[in-house]
C-alpha cells in the first residue's frame, strides 16, 4: 500500500511538471491553525523592505572582468541564467530601481539578446513561450526590445488558425494554455493597444481571441477550465494570464463576480493563502482587477489582501537576506505587493510607490 501511495505521488509530480506548475505546488505553505511559520515580529518600514530586496538583488549580480553588466544568479548557490537576468530586471522596476548608466543599460539589453536566435526570434528554453514573455517584458522595462522579430509569432497570424491551436490544447489542465495563448496574444495587443488606428489587424485578432474566450468562461466561477474537468485553483491561475489581453482591448473580463466569489473560497479553504508566492500573486492580481471595476464584496477584497500580505512575510519573507526566497519568488512577491497597493492605499507596505509589471505595455516587440 505504502508503495503504491509513492508511486502515485510520484506520478502526480511527474504530472505537475510536464505542464509546469510544480513549482507552485511544492513551494505551497502549511499555514493551517498551528503550523509553524516563519513570523516577522514587527512590521518593517517601507524603505527597509525596499532597501533589503534590492540589496538581496544586487548580492546576485555576477561580477568581474570581462562580465558586462545585467549577469544574474537567481540564487547565491546557482550559476547565472537568462531567467535570473530578467527576474532582476523586473524586481528592480517594481521598486523603482533602475537609474542606469547608458552602458549598463546597453550592456543589460545585449546580454539577454545574446541568448536569442535570429532566425526564429526564441529565446532557448523547452517552454520557449513562457520565457518570451519573461525576455520581453524585462526588456522593455529596459527600454529595449529583442533584438531580432519573433518570427515565431507569425504562425499565429491567421486569426481562424490561432483559433483552431487554442481548441487544440489541453483545457482540462488550463494552466499552461493560458500562459501559452497569453504570449502569442499580448504582443499583438500591445501593438493595438499603441496605435489603434494603424494596427487595426492586431486589434481585429485580439477581439476575436477575446470572444472565443468569453464562450469558453466556465459560467458558474467565471474561471477558465473547472467546467472542463479542470480544479478551481488551476482555473485562477489560467484567468489570471488573461487579464494583460483583456486590460489591453480595453474590455472588462466577464463574470467578474464569480471570479471573485471563486478567488476568495479558494483563499478560504487555504487558511489564507493560495497555496504559493505565485498561486497569491495570481489571486490578489484578479481580487485587485475588480475590486476597481465591479463593486462587489469589496470590503471581503480588502480583508483578502491584507490577510495576503501578512501570510507572504509570515511564510515566504527570510530576514536573513530581506527577501522572499530565490529571485524569481521575490519577483512573484514583489508583484503580489504591487497589485495590493492599488487597493490598500492605507497599508504601510504599499508605500513604496510599486509598479506593476504585469502589464500589457510590456510585451512590446516585433515579429
Amino acid at each position: 500500500m505504502a508503495d503504491g501511495h509513492r508511486l502515485a505521488t510520484a506520478l502526480a509530480l511527474t504530472i505537475l511538471l510536464s505542464i509546469g506548475i510544480a513549482d507552485r505546488a511544492a513551494a505551497a505553505p502549511d499555514v493551517r491553525p498551528g503550523a509553524k511559520l516563519k513570523r516577522v515580529v514587527e512590521p518593517l518600514p517601507p524603505g527597509k523592505l525596499r532597501q533589503d530586496v534590492l540589496r538581496y538583488v544586487e548580492s546576485l549580480r555576477v561580477q568581474g572582468p570581462g562580465t558586462p553588466y545585467g549577469v544574474y544568479r537567481p540564487a547565491p548557490s546557482q550559476a547565472p541564467s537568462l531567467y535570473a537576468s530578467c527576474d532582476a530586471a523586473l524586481v528592480r522596476y517594481i521598486l523603482g530601481d533602475l537609474d542606469l548608466s547608458p552602458l549598463q543599460r546597453r550592456q543589460w539589453i545585449d546580454h539577454i539578446n545574446g541568448f536569442q536566435d535570429p532566425k526564429t526570434g526564441k529565446y532557448p528554453a523547452e517552454r520557449f513561450l513562457h520565457l518570451f514573455g519573461r525576455t520581453v517584458r524585462a526588456l522593455n522595462v529596459l527600454g529595449g526590445e529583442p533584438k531580432y522579430p519573433a518570427a515565431f509569432l507569425r504562425r499565429w497570424d491567421d486569426p481562424e488558425a490561432a483559433k483552431r491551436w487554442m481548441e487544440g490544447l489541453s483545457w482540462q489542465s488550463p494552466w499552461e494554455p493560458s500562459i501559452q495563448v497569453l504570449h502569442v496574444a499580448a504582443p499583438r495587443g500591445a501593438a493595438a493597444a499603441m496605435d489603434r488606428k494603424g494596427r487595426r489587424r492586431e486589434a481585429e485578432w485580439l477581439s476575436g481571441v477575446l470572444d472565443w474566450l468569453d464562450a469558453r468562461q466556465d459560467p458558474k466561477t467565471g474561471l477558465w477550465g473547472p467546467d472542463r474537468g479542470a480544479s478551481t485553483f488551476d482555473g485562477m491561475g489560467a484567468t489570471f494570464h488573461f487579464l494583460p489581453l483583456y486590460e489591453a482591448a480595453d474590455r472588462t473580463m466577464p463574470r467578474g463576480r464569480q471570479i471573485v466569489d471563486a478567488t476568495l473560497a479558494i483563499q478560504k479553504s487555504k487558511h489564507g493563502t493560495w497555496g504559493g508566492v505565485y498561486a497569491d500573486m495570481d489571486a490578489v492580481s484578479l481580487l485587485a482587477y475588480f475590486y476597481v471595476r465591479e463593486d462587489y464584496r469589496r470590503d471581503d477584497i480588502q480583508q483578502s489582501l491584507r490577510t495576503s500580505i501578512e501570510l507572504l512575510f509570515k511564510t515566504a519573507y527570510d530576514a536573513k537576506t530581506g527577501a522572499f526566497g530565490d529571485l524569481a519568488n521575490t519577483v512573484g512577491a514583489c508583484e503580489h505587493l504591487a497589485e495590493t497597493a492599488a487597493v490598500l492605499k492605507d497599508h504601510p507596505y504599499c508605500g513604496v510607490g510599486w509598479r506593476r509589471a504585469w502589464d500589457w505595455r510590456l510585451w512590446k516587440c516585433r515579429w
